[in-house]
């Protein structure tokens, strides 16, 4: 809807081009400029009190759809999105990943500890001698695990009960982290720009069945 300008409102100058006849026909108004002023302020009047028809109806709620269709598409652009999203998906992968390394790891100590009990070594006795230059190779290979390939393709080996149990801590608590923090953080910005993308497409859809119900009452 158009407004009416109030006369109250500040008068501003605009210069136009007119026929010579329009000129003669002002020139005969004792008071040209408040005559331009009436006419247009009864045009303005008349274009605010025409109805608006079936078509314009649908144009002008067709650009709002096409608007919000601009904003739901930004949404699901969003970098902060598309990244907590992807992460999301990605996070099954990543804690196998973290359970197959906690896993190894377990199985290596435990192998280990097997060994060093069937030749009578004592887990205080391990803990001192490992950190013995004299002993240390041999409690290396009592407790090795498998951990990757290099570059070259070769099999990568991390060894020694305390170095074992120091990886194990941080996968621990790396999973942990996983659980406790990250997975809810980008739960909440996931379902954040959800709901959002979710009340737009409502508003979309609402906007939608009004272009239906006026195409169906013409």
């Amino acid at each position: 809807m158009r407004l009416s300008v109030s006369r109250r409102e500040k008068l501003h100058s605009y210069s136009i081009r007119l026929r010579t006849d329009q000129v003669t026909f002002l020139r005969s108004q004792q008071h040209p400029a408040e005559f331009l002023r009436a006419a247009l302020d009864k045009t303005i009047s008349q274009v605010d009190k025409t109805p608006e028809t079936p078509e314009d109806q649908i144009i002008r709620l067709t650009k709002q759809i096409e608007l919000i269709e601009a904003q739901i598409k930004g949404l699901q652009e969003d970098p902060e999105f598309q990244e907590a999203e992807s992460m999301l998906n990605n996070l099954p992968e990543l804690k196998r990943h973290l359970d197959d390394k906690k896993g190894r790891l377990m199985k290596a100590l435990e192998t280990g500890m097997e060994k060093a009990k069937r030749e009578g070594i004592s887990v205080e006795k391990i803990d001192k001698l490992e950190k013995d230059e004299e002993y240390r190779s041999y409690f290396l290979r009592l407790f090795s695990c498998e951990w990757g390939e290099s570059e070259d393709g070769k099999t990568i080996y991390i060894a020694g009960k305390a170095n074992l149990e120091e990886r194990l801590k941080k996968v621990e608590e790396e999973r942990l982290e996983l659980e406790q923090r990250r997975t809810p953080y980008l739960q909440q910005i996931s379902a954040a720009f959800k709901a959002k993308i979710k009340e737009l497409e409502d508003q979309r859809g609402q906007l939608i069945s009004n272009i239906e119900s006026i195409k169906l009452q013409r």
